[in-house]
């Protein structure tokens, strides 16, 4: 198993760039549809097929596998959901819940999580994979030029207190959870005005 290193890095998550940020806001719109937990764990078995994807990003995380397997979970959503809901409303919170940054390969496998958070993630201490968005990276430490990888997941309004407890369940091992709010100011302030935006449609 791949351990990153723990601790600090170098430098903070960068904000996302235009084109992350409209990625971000499409995915985020439609998973805020999703009938919360059993249209998720219908969702849940249709990416199963991407188990081998999911252990070479555990292994040997990368932005690129990350970006690839973001997408193909995003065409999976789509195909879900396309004829399931109604055009959101303007009284809709299209935004709602948190969002978690996960860290591909930081996990102990000790199950901590999974029971702290009531099976909200699993024992490698990822969140649904249904609910992943984005991927993001920075730099490890000032001096060196190898990048760590994160995966930003949305976090249901309802499974929030449990997402809570999972993390800080993690947090004493492998810190491969953070909300995004304890990782980047600049990040997360953006997150914050993008719901704002979609709040006022």
């Amino acid at each position: 198993m791949n351990l990153l290193p723990r601790g600090p890095s170098g430098d903070p998550f960068p904000a996302f760039s235009a084109p992350q940020r409209v990625r971000f806001e499409e995915r985020a719109r439609l998973l805020s549809r999703l009938d919360w937990p059993d249209c998720a764990r219908e969702l849940a078995r249709v990416v199963e097929a991407l188990t081998a994807e999911l252990e070479e990003l555990e292994d040997a995380p990368s932005l690129i596998v990350a970006e690839d397997l973001l997408d193909r979970i995003g065409r999976a959503r789509r195909s879900l959901l396309k004829d399931r809901f109604s055009p959101l409303s303007a009284t809709q919170a299209p935004l709602a819940g948190e969002w978690l940054c996960y860290w591909p390969g930081r996990s102990l496998s000790t199950g901590e999580a999974e029971i702290a958070s009531r099976g909200f993630f699993d024992i490698r201490a990822r969140p649904p994979i249904g609910l992943w968005i984005e991927a993001i990276g920075r730099r490890r430490g000032r001096s060196s030029a190898a990048h760590e990888l994160s995966i930003i997941c949305w976090v249901p309004p309802e499974a929030v207190r449990d997402a809570r407890a999972g993390r800080e369940a993690c947090a004493a091992g492998s810190s491969s959870l953070a909300f995004v709010s304890e990782i980047s100011d600049v990040l997360n302030e953006q997150m914050r005005a993008l719901r704002e935006d979609a709040g006022s449609d």
